[in-house]
């Protein structure tokens, strides 16, 4: 009996929202519906018409715009700068969680770590993150970056929460933020200062929570830790998806 012809098949993948977004807009673009020069529509337009939150559209246009397609102008909105992008959007492929997963991710695990290394801590641990977040405050006042300092905050609370398996999955989420998608949101950062500090709202907020995180930890206060952790995080959230580009 002859032996029934193999089929080829493609290998079937699940298919992360803003990937599919981007592949419409980017096929809008390619078939001279957007030309170079023009203004895509506005994010909230966007996600009517396709049907999803404005989360995952700002995703899509990370991703776009990390390809080389388009040119987010914080304030003015998206335009489009090629029908070919320099880094071809169909080479790329899928550039793994978004920043909006990732967020949501930090969420869950996060403030539960910062419960947890509350509890299980040694005090001279403490002291060295104070040591870190005294850091952050020096770079901060020269307008310097606190990236670097604020990772090696967030890894070694993770490490103090005893938990290691915590620990690498915070460092993973940690070291995801050093990937294309995120250099590019933070390009994006033109945002109103605070009005007592002059400094980025997210600046402010975030070395606030820090020193709140630092102080549970001192006293011993699992819930405060947890809460100061949650407040952090959903204030990222906040300046990175929930105002306006």
């Amino acid at each position: 009996m002859a032996r029934a012809a193999q089929k080829r098949f493609t290998v079937v993948k699940s298919r992360r929202i803003y990937v599919q977004i981007a592949e419409q807009i980017t096929a809008l673009i390619r078939s001279d519906e957007w030309k170079p020069g023009e203004r895509l529509p506005a994010e909230r337009d966007l996600s009517l018409q396709l049907g999803v939150g404005r989360p995952a559209v700002r995703e899509a246009l990370i991703w776009l715009e990390a390809t080389g397609l388009i040119q987010v102008k914080p304030g003015d909105g998206a335009f489009v700068r090629s029908h070919v992008a320099p880094q071809s959007a169909d080479q790329e492929g899928d550039l793994g969680p978004g920043p909006l997963e990732q967020i949501e991710a930090r969420l869950l695990i996060e403030p539960q770590v910062a419960a947890l290394a509350a509890k299980n801590c040694r005090m001279e641990d403490v002291e060295d993150l104070a040591v870190l977040l005294e850091q952050m405050r020096n770079l901060d006042s020269r307008g310097d970056d606190v990236g670097g300092v604020r990772y090696r905050f967030h890894t070694k609370l993770a490490e103090m929460s005893g938990n290691s398996f915590l620990a690498a999955t915070v460092k993973q989420l940690w070291d995801l933020r050093a990937r294309e998608m995120w250099r590019t949101l933070r390009s994006w950062r033109a945002r109103p200062a605070s009005s007592e500090t002059g400094k980025p709202l997210s600046t402010t907020s975030a070395l606030h929570a820090t020193e709140q995180i630092v102080q549970a930890l001192r006293n011993r206060d699992p819930e405060g830790a947890r809460w100061a952790m949650e407040t952090m995080i959903r204030g990222v959230q906040h300046i990175y998806f929930d105002r306006e580009v």
